[in-house]
């Protein structure tokens, strides 16, 4: 094997891991090798992903739902509020304002008992819930307004 080529076989095995992260990126492997699950059109944001720190910090309810709540009020996740405060950079808006619920097999079964629904016609559950929890929010609009 030539000089260059043993070069290049080396830049390419760096470019294949993260040695700062400890953590191996055979998906990029998969990437490289026509992978369709595999392929991302910016790496990099992933690699800054792989670096970043997650803190968390054990505060009192009363400063987290201060925090949850301002965030609420003007249309933030509560990570963004706190890097509002502490002068970072963070997103104006969200980037896909939505609920979340995880729900297992035996949560799909109770609410289509509840709704009379089959528990496999999880399209329907989830347009009743999505109903449901519309609802909540127009009731809960109009008492506040009151």
């Amino acid at each position: 094997m030539c000089w260059h080529a043993s070069r290049a076989a080396t830049q390419t095995r760096k470019t294949l891991s993260a040695p700062s992260s400890g953590r191996s990126l055979k998906h990029l492997k998969g990437a490289l090798t026509g992978n369709p699950m595999a392929k991302k059109q910016d790496w990099s944001r992933e690699e800054q992903a792989v670096q970043a720190v997650q803190m968390a910090f054990d505060l009192s309810n009363d400063i987290q739902r201060a925090f949850r709540v301002s965030a609420a009020m003007q249309d933030m996740t509560t990570a963004d509020m706190v890097r509002k405060v502490l002068h970072l950079p963070y997103r104006k808006g969200r980037a896909r304002p939505r609920l979340t619920v995880t729900l297992k097999d035996e949560d799909f079964e109770l609410l289509a008992r509840k709704y009379e629904l089959d528990p496999q016609d999880r399209a329907a559950i989830r347009q009743r819930v999505a109903e449901e929890l519309q609802g909540f929010a127009r009731q809960y609009l109009t008492a506040s307004d009151q």
